[in-house]
């Protein structure tokens, strides 16, 4: 169990910065990420954590736990790097290019949980990953509506980029 403690603390932390947002009337989205604001370039890192409301959270956790133990399979070291890659790469993504819009949620990450899952069966070359990876394509495909603008107060930039972000963490972490 205290191998698997990091990965229990770091889905944990959504959780316990979901209810202290609550708590603050969502003050902290305030750290969350606007394209092409200098002011805002820490919200890179900090806006996954931070959501509109419950149920932006609730439609986000779910998710994130599900297909980020499915890149878990690929071991710590996979899953770290992953992860940084996904939210760094995705974040300044969104920075550079996004609406001028106030851009927060765990989505990004969860379409790159997504995008890795997808590819790294198929590069791995071994039978259970390659199962593993239609599997999540069957079960998440839908997710693939996400990446239209088809709501305004969706950050459909995040869900592309961080789609693009998984991808590229697969090509680079799975051998």
């Amino acid at each position: 169990m205290s191998n698997h403690r990091p990965l229990i603390l770091f889905f944990t932390s959504f959780l316990v910065v979901e209810v202290i947002n609550s708590l603050l009337s969502r003050m902290l989205n305030q750290f969350g990420l606007i394209p092409r604001d200098p002011d805002t370039l820490l919200g890179i890192i900090f806006s996954p954590w931070l959501h509109g409301n419950t149920e932006h959270f609730l439609a986000n956790i779910g998710a994130l736990i599900i297909l980020g133990l499915t890149c878990y399979q690929w071991g710590k070291t996979t899953f770290w790097k992953s992860t940084f890659i996904i939210i760094v790469c995705s974040g300044l993504a969104v920075w550079v290019v996004g609406r001028p819009a106030l851009h927060i949620g765990a989505s990004g990450l969860v379409y790159g949980y997504f995008g890795f899952s997808v590819l790294a069966g198929w590069l791995a070359k071994r039978f259970i990953y390659l199962l593993v990876s239609v599997a999540i394509a069957i079960l998440y495909g839908s997710m693939a509506w996400g990446l239209l603008p088809l709501q305004n107060q969706v950050s459909f930039e995040y869900h592309i980029m961080g789609c693009i972000s998984g991808l590229i963490a697969a090509k680079l972490c799975v051998k």
